[in-house]
Formats: structure tokens, sequence, C-alpha cells
């Protein structure tokens, strides 16, 4: 790809980034300093890739907004210092940060629909930005627009100039972010766990168009990621953060093979797609009983084509299916309908009992199959404490009096090893694991055989991530569970799954069992999705 902008000199070995003694704090509402950051030193280089890892909490995002001078009002850079393309802005007030923004330091976000106005479009923004950066005359402004969109691989730029947010996908959203921070032509470009949210084929495509620039621009590349294999795939160095502590530190492959400290091999030991072997031999022979079937499913939006089209599957007893696609191949719309939340045509039975093609609202089958969803803080009633949110399934479905609910809840909440203590706060007093575990033990209370998990750990750390894949790994073998799982985590999928099905564009490509879908599969489309997956240093 050839990109139509000015190229700025050629890299060199000086630091475009340089932290030395890095302590960052925050003032909470009783006045109370917390020092969440302790003692960074970070040095980065021009074309180079700086990997920055660790568990949620432990500090990366609070150091990416202090190096882009985005710290919140009760944050401040309590010690250390900021070198940024050799400018000292450890003390710049907003006025001195505006400067620099753009022009050396580039930020792309982690959500695109929350950095973007849905209200203004998309060439409105790129525009006002150039203004701000690129001191490009009026004139010029649109012209560099369309090709900054060009750039990062948006087909049709000059229309997509007039459109707002809702009407891109994700990784043309995560593109338009892209164009926005390299549009001053930026040293620094720090990008904020830049790909979590998309499908891994998206991913690969948007990892690749950072890498491009990166070597045509000479970018510096600060890499927020909690995706382990992606940060031993891309970054040239990694820094591993552990409660706010730098705790292990240099090349890519040092740090993978040869850890330094017992936190960094945890979380190498518990990344899906560094450790695929993790629940070991899966090849267990296949119960004869199905309990969940799905024959001919068909849903359809308005008058053009469906958007599942004839999918058929079958969960059997104790399973692990996993349902597997890029964005838009209806993932999401074949688990809508399984759940009962959607009208269908074709047929699904669930324990041999057959859903209704226009079924009801709610859940049709609640004591047959539970669905835990993506976001257990939007599925969660914020009134509702934990132990109540648990009871409520109980209370509407039937569940005996108000000693057996609550005997029923402690119950489950036991299993889900959520400790006493939590179990009267609200959903947003908890962190997003007790989150999930709240949405899981909900989900159990009614002592379901099946449930339907849309990606139970897309929003989770590596850590959480295991240990809510190891809870529901061993309730799967303590109450002969079966598992629907969605998900666009292949890595996740080869790690815990006994069969996928393969969807493109609403239609079944292909179905088997995982290690040898895996090892062999069958259909390009598949090959392709199979191949984007990250595999640390290969």
């Amino acid at each position: 790809m050839t990109i139509a902008l000015d190229r700025p000199t050629a890299a060199t070995r000086t630091a475009v980034l340089e932290t030395t003694g890095l302590r960052i704090g925050y003032t909470g509402r009783d006045r109370t300093r917390r020092t969440v950051v302790q003692g960074a030193d970070l040095r980065l280089e021009a074309g180079r890739t700086l990997a920055l890892v660790g568990q949620s909490g432990s500090g990366k995002s609070t150091i990416a907004a202090a190096l882009a001078g985005l710290l919140p009002a009760n944050g401040t850079v309590e010690s250390g210092a900021i070198r940024l393309d050799g400018v000292d802005a450890t003390a710049l007030d907003e006025r001195g940060w505006r400067a620099l923004r753009g022009g050396v330091v580039g930020t792309v976000p982690q959500d695109p629909l929350s950095s973007l106005d849905p209200l203004e479009r998309i060439g409105t923004r790129l525009v006002r930005t150039l203004a701000l950066h690129a001191g490009l005359p009026r004139a010029a402004r649109r012209v560099r627009a369309v090709e900054l969109l060009r750039a990062v691989g948006i087909r049709d730029a000059e229309e997509r100039l007039r459109a707002f947010p809702h009407e891109l996908s994700g990784g043309q959203l995560q593109r338009v972010l892209i164009a926005l921070a390299i549009a001053g032509r930026p040293r620094l470009l720090i990008a904020d766990e830049p790909t979590s949210a998309l499908d891994v084929t998206v991913q690969r495509t948007i990892l690749d168009l950072i890498r491009s620039l990166q070597e045509q621009l000479g970018l510096a590349v600060l890499l927020i990621t909690h995706d382990l294999a992606l940060a031993a795939e891309r970054a040239d160095e990694v820094a591993v953060l552990h409660d706010g502590r730098i705790v292990d530190q240099g090349p890519a492959r040092r740090v993978l093979e040869q850890p330094e400290d017992a936190y960094t091999s945890t979380l190498f030991a518990t990344a899906p797609a560094l450790s695929p072997d993790r629940y070991g031999d899966r090849e267990r022979a296949r119960s004869a009983e199905d309990v969940v079937v799905v024959r001919d499913l068909v849903k359809r939006f308005g008058r053009g084509a469906p958007a599942v089209d004839r999918v058929s599957l079958t969960v059997t007893r104790g399973e692990v299916h996993a349902l597997v696609g890029e964005s838009g191949s209806g993932k999401t719309t074949v688990a809508r309908a399984v759940a009962g939340l959607t009208a269908f045509e074709g047929s699904i039975a669930v324990e041999g009992t057959a859903l209704a093609a226009d079924p009801p609202r709610s859940n049709p089958h609640p004591r047959l199959l539970q669905l835990v969803s993506q976001n257990p803080l939007a599925a969660l009633d914020p009134r509702f404490t934990v132990r109540r949110a648990v009871e409520e399934p109980l209370r509407v479905h039937g569940g005996g009096n108000r000693a057996q609910r609550r005997e029923r809840a402690e119950a489950v909440l036991d299993e889900v090893a959520l400790p006493d203590s939590l179990r009267e706060r609200r959903p947003h007093e908890l962190s997003g694991g007790q989150r999930q575990r709240v949405a899981i033990a909900r989900a159990l209370a009614l002592a379901p055989r099946v449930l339907l998990l849309d990606e139970p750990t897309s929003a989770l750390d590596v850590v959480v991530q295991a240990q809510i894949i190891d809870l529901l790994m061993g309730l799967r073998e303590r109450e002969c569970l079966s598992y629907l799982v969605i998900t666009h985590d292949l890595s996740l999928v080869r790690q815990i799954a006994d069969r996928v099905t393969v969807l493109e564009h609403g239609r079944v490509v292909e179905s088997g069992p995982v290690r040898g879908l895996f090892a062999a599969p069958a259909e390009e489309y598949t090959r392709r999705l199979i191949a984007a997956i990250p595999r640390g240093l290969g």
C-alpha cells in the first residue's frame, strides 16, 4: 500500500518516548490519594513497537493517558519524567499538550463509537483534525482527508466522508480512528487495545495496516493490549505491568521464552493462543444424546438475503460446541433464535422440546437453557444486589418460597466462588470478572442443562478470562452441562471446544471436531480464519 502523505525524515535510533521513574496517582472523592503507577521506566525508539501488557487495573491505560496528556482531572503525575521526541512533557498544561497532540503523539482509542460524535460526519471530524494539527489551508483539508481514508484502506473514500459513525462497520471505524491519529504525522502512535472488539480477520487487517504505516512513516508504536499472543507476535519489546510496577521488560522473545518474573510466567501460561492444551485431551467419545438440535434455521430481516440461511447444528450431552465466524456471519442471530429471543423459520429443539417459531419475548425454556450475555453489566439490573439478581429467576419461575430461593442463590454463588463479602453489592461495585461470575450464577439458578455463552470472555483480561473458563469447564464436569459458545476468539475455541461450526454470510461452511478442523480445514474461508490467529513468536 502506498500512502499519499508527506513522509518524515528516516527513522533513527533516538528515543521518541522516554519515561523515568514515572509515578501516577488519583485523588478520590474523599480526598485520599491512590498511586496506580509506581516508577515506570520506558524507552521507545522510532520505527519500533513496544507492547505494554498486564491485567485490568495494572496501570496500562493510565500510562497511555499520561503520555497523551489525557489524564482525568483527578489524575496527576506525582513524580518522574516524560519526554516525547525530546520535549519534556512532565508538567505541561493543556495548551502545551495541544501543541504535542497530533504532531508528536497520535492516539488510537479502544472504542470507536464512544470516541466519535454520532451526530458528526466522518469528513467533518477529519477536516477539523487537519485544521488543528496539520497546518493545511482550508482548500487542501478535504483533499488530504480523502487521502487519509484511502491510506488506511477505506474504499469509496469521498463517499465515506459523508457517512456518520453508525453507517460504518467496526473495522471501518477503527480505520477512521487510525486516520485521525496519523493526520498530523505524529512521531509516536499510542494504540490502546485497538482490536479487542474485532473478529480475528479484521484484527489482523488492522494490525497489518498499523505495521505498514509504521514502516512508511517511521512511527514509534506503543501497543496497549491484554492479548499476549498478539503482543509477542507484533512487538519488538514487551513491558509487563503488575499492580502499577513493571515486573519484566525486554525483547519480546526473551520475555516470552525466559520470563524474569513469576507473574509474567502466569500471564503467558494462561493465554489461550499460547496454551492450546491447557484443558488436556478433549477427544472424548461423543454422547449419543442430543440436547440442542437446530435444523434448516432461516432468519430474515426485511426483503434482502437471509441473515441466517438453512443453518443446522447439534450439541450433544456434555459437549462444548463453538459457533464461529466473522462479524456479520450470523452467529448472534443463531444464538438469539436458540435462546427464544427472535422468530425464525426451520426447527429448534432443546432437550427434546420444540421451540415455537414465533416464541414469546421471555425465555420459553428457562429450566432447560440459559443465556450468559456478552455484557453482564448491561444484563444485570443495576438496582439489584448480587444476591437478589441470582434469586430473581427463581422468583419469576416459581423456585420455591423465600427461604428456598435464598438457599439456592447462596449455593450457586458458592459454586461460582463469589465471596460472601460481595453478595450485597450492586453490579457497578464489582469488577468485570466478578460480574461475569454473577451472570453465570444467575444462569445456573434454575439448574438448566444447557448454557448458551455469548462471547463469555471478550471483555476480560487474560488472567480473569482463565479464571472464568476454569470455572465453566469445572461446572461442565460437575453438573454435566452442555455449552453452545458464540465467539470470535478462535484461540479460545481451540483451547476449550469439542466441536466447531463455522459460519460465513449466514451459512454453515464446515463443521467438525475442533482438533481435526484446525489441523486440516477443508474450506478456504476457515483456513483464512485460522491463519489470522495471533501465534506469538511463531
